[in-house]
């Protein structure tokens, strides 16, 4: 006997309309998809806001006075960062509440609050640094959690 198979051959493997319904579908959801990655891209990021300092040598200290600071930073979420004038980093990120007097020998920087009633950063604070840990030239990065808000140079 002879074992004798048959292909079934149709004209239509699936039919039209749901072959248009798939094709639908598939533009659809890859146009989702090409939004939300454009979207992402165009979007601006948050704008951080800016703080403005004043720089002097005075005597042994630097002091780096605050002119104008944006909605209100607490030391508590404020940092410094120190570095000398080849890059290497003489004081890591550190919160402004941690530069107090009794911190003075460890970190060689203060915070002075001139506004003692506001928890917040105001126009007037300030920060003394010390000339001998940190030379003319050095600069200094003043950031928040969302990022930088002030930088500059002692000299």
């Amino acid at each position: 006997m002879k074992n004798v198979r048959t292909v079934r051959r149709d004209g239509h493997a699936v039919s039209p309309v749901i072959a248009t319904i798939l094709m639908v579908a598939i533009t659809v959801v890859l146009a989702a998809v090409l939004y939300v990655m454009v979207m992402t891209i165009i979007v601006p990021p948050e704008k951080i806001a800016t703080m403005t300092v004043s720089i002097q040598q005075r005597g042994e200290s630097w002091s780096v006075e605050v002119i104008s600071a944006p909605s209100n930073p607490l030391p508590s979420s404020t940092y410094l960062l120190v570095r000398d004038p080849d890059g290497v980093l003489l004081l890591a990120t550190t919160l402004w509440s941690e530069l107090t007097q009794k911190n003075w020998e460890t970190y060689k920087a203060l915070y002075q609050d001139a506004n003692p009633t506001s928890e917040a950063i105001r126009t007037g604070d300030s920060l003394l640094l010390s000339v001998a840990a940190y030379p003319a030239g050095s600069s200094i990065v003043i950031m928040s959690d969302s990022g930088q808000m002030a930088s500059g140079k002692l000299a």
